[in-house]
């Protein structure tokens, strides 16, 4: 079976992640420069506003306690982590002398945070299901693979809660909580989200296969609620829950934190979040954070994932060729920093909260990072003497390069490669794993050239990308078999957007196998571009494995027209009606009928589609 899907990006330098300074404190959207933000400022016209207050670093209790007195203010919390003093209601006649006072800093609102999820859509990738079965790497570190301890691995949730009833994630896996939303000692989740989350990372088995359950189902976990069941909390509890779990470190022996959710950067209170995100990485704690669901748009990466020093994770999705989820937040959040490091599968199965085993596809970058999660638990079982950045570089280092060549603002470093990950810290891997096969050529030339060596009845996936497009750009990929034939529907034309935008739109995945042809040997791949300067660069994915078995499909070329549309065209029988199916991933189980097209006299067919969202992927059938 022949699977090609086709994307264009274009590129930016990443700075190496390791070097990158600690974060300080600074004064964000505050444009008269009064320490006061500009979105507090605003909230204040519709009266007295929650807010916090940050102070020197130092400031004695004593003079914190002045402050308030001096003032009038109502204590809410004090967060040391960052020097945060949480105020009730402060009122805009109060704020003036509040920020003018010697030891403020600034003043902040206290913003909304969100799950970086979607809804209900487990990840099937190959690595982290053969990771996930490697023995004595299943979060169990106290020799008791039916109880839970401090002496296991621990990871914090940082999120909205957990179902302590759920079977995944009973039987006292659950050894510390804290809930900053409602204060109930009995963990409670009126959400899901962070139930969800807390399974993908060591939900037990009580099912078949890695589908059932986390990836170190052996571990603890402890719990840090700050999203209520409205689905969002306060930045003030989410600074909270940080503190909380820095303090309570070494009480639990937690070694990695995992935090999906987030603000938008670039605001005050993001600033904050990535402050005491930063601080708890310098506490020796490894930090996994989402990049959000913001995406396509670059520089929509949330906070705290903007921190340097966290380890920030975004999502793909399809099955052989993973393609970056359009709703993944990516990009340069600083001139020296690109985010996310890493990209791991978006659709994982996970837990439901309010039933006894229940379980749900979940989509987004919240249930791509406790993947990441549970392989740091994994990596700090087998070293734990590991530091988070030598977690975090192992990580990166051992991640698979997509998109762009080398790092690039959308894909990071490149897909989590669980396996590969251990091997970096020097786990012996057990034999039989197995990885499919990932070849990448570029070049910038009209026409070049390409052999593969593949066994027989072998699934293989061509993804080609163009930097910098240019809008008369044209490019044709051929698959030549080992017959030396070039069968009716292996040759597939890329036209570029006439305003010569990166056409995500025109995404194509062809299952393109013709029957009697699965046989191994060498394929030639020949890119040729048609029209254009032949200057453009471009890079071509090649990925197969051994697998299913073939389906027809011929789809010989695809053009994003200005008005939007899409338009397929294909070779098929004369006369006959062909199936057109889309789908949002590269999941065959996903694919839907969409309409039908039939051939001319000649055999040609062509499909419009003038509804296809962000990211389409296309099959026919034959009837």
């Amino acid at each position: 079976m022949l699977a090609l899907a086709v994307f264009v990006w274009t590129g930016i330098a990443r700075a190496n992640p390791s070097n990158n300074p600690g974060v300080t404190p600074s004064i964000t959207q505050d444009s008269d420069g009064d320490k006061i933000s500009d979105q507090l400022e605003y909230a204040l016209r519709a009266g007295p506003q929650t807010a916090l207050v940050q102070l020197q670093a130092g400031t004695t209790a004593e003079a914190r306690r002045g402050l308030i007195n001096r003032h009038r203010l109502t204590e809410i919390r004090w967060i040391p982590l960052v020097d945060v003093l949480v105020v009730y209601h402060i009122a805009e006649a109060t704020l003036d002398a509040v920020a003018t006072d010697e030891f403020v800093i600034q003043i902040v609102a206290d913003e909304l945070v969100y799950p970086s999820s979607g809804g209900p859509a487990g990840s099937g990738d190959p690595g982290l299901i053969f990771a996930a079965s490697i023995p004595g790497l299943d979060g169990n570190a106290d020799g008791s693979r039916s109880t839970y301890s401090r002496d296991d691995l621990v990871v914090a949730v940082i999120d909205s809660g957990i179902d302590p009833n759920h079977q995944e994630l009973d039987g006292g896996k659950i050894i510390g909580y804290m809930d900053f939303v409602t204060e109930n000692p009995t963990p409670t989740d009126e959400l899901g989200h962070g139930t969800a989350v807390a399974s993908v990372i060591v939900g037990d088995h009580v099912g078949t296969g890695y589908e059932a359950g986390g990836v170190t189902p052996g571990a603890a976990i402890v719990p840090v609620k700050v999203i209520g069941g409205t689905g969002f909390g306060r930045t003030s509890d989410a600074l909270a829950g940080i503190d909380w779990v820095v303090a309570n470190r070494d009480v639990y022996s937690i070694d990695v934190v995992n935090m999906s959710i987030g603000v938008p950067a670039g605001t005050s209170a993001g600033s904050l979040l990535s402050d005491a995100a930063t601080r708890a990485v310098d506490a020796k704690l490894v930090v996994v954070v989402s990049s959000g669901n913001r995406g396509p748009s670059s520089g929509t990466v949330t906070a705290p994932a903007v921190a340097p020093a966290v380890l920030t994770v975004g999502a793909t999705s399809g099955g052989l060729l993973p393609v970056l989820s359009d709703y993944s937040s990516r990009g340069a959040v600083a001139p020296e920093t690109l985010k996310p490091e890493v990209v791991a599968p978006g659709e994982v199965d996970a837990a439901v909260r309010g039933t006894s085993n229940g379980r749900s596809r979940r989509i987004g970058t919240s249930f791509a990072a406790p993947l990441v999660s549970g392989v740091a638990l994994a990596m700090l079982q087998a070293n734990p003497g590991l530091s988070p950045a030598q977690v975090k570089e192992a990580i990166i280092a051992s991640a698979e390069d997509y998109g762009e060549l080398g790092e690039d603002r959308e894909y990071g470093v490149g897909v989590l490669d669980a396996v590969g990950a251990l091997r970096n810290i020097g786990v012996a891997i057990p034999p039989g794993y197995r990885r499919p096969d990932h070849n990448r050529f570029s070049r910038v030339a009209i026409e070049s050239r390409f052999l593969v060596n593949v066994a027989a009845a072998t699934d293989i996936a061509v993804g080609f990308q163009s930097a910098l497009p240019m809008p008369e750009d044209v490019f044709q990929i051929d698959v030549r078999d080992p017959d030396g034939s070039i069968a009716p529907g292996h040759t597939v034309n890329i036209t570029q957007f006439p305003n010569g935008a990166p056409p995500r739109s025109g995404r194509l995945y062809i299952n393109n196998d013709v029957p009697g042809r699965t046989e191994g040997g060498t394929y030639e791949i020949i890119v040729r571009q048609t029209a254009g300067s032949g200057m453009t660069p471009w890079a071509l994915d090649v990925i197969f494995e051994v697998g299913a078995a073939p389906a027809v499909l011929r789809i010989t070329s695809i053009t994003r027209l200005t008005s939007g549309e899409i338009v397929l065209e294909g070779i098929g029988v004369p006369g006959a009606s062909h199936s057109i199916f889309a789908a949002s991933t590269l999941n065959l189980d996903d694919f839907m009928l969409i309409g039908s097209a039939t051939a001319d006299a000649s055999g040609v067919w062509s499909y419009p589609d003038a509804v296809g969202p962000t990211t389409r992927f296309y099959r026919a059938t034959f009837p």
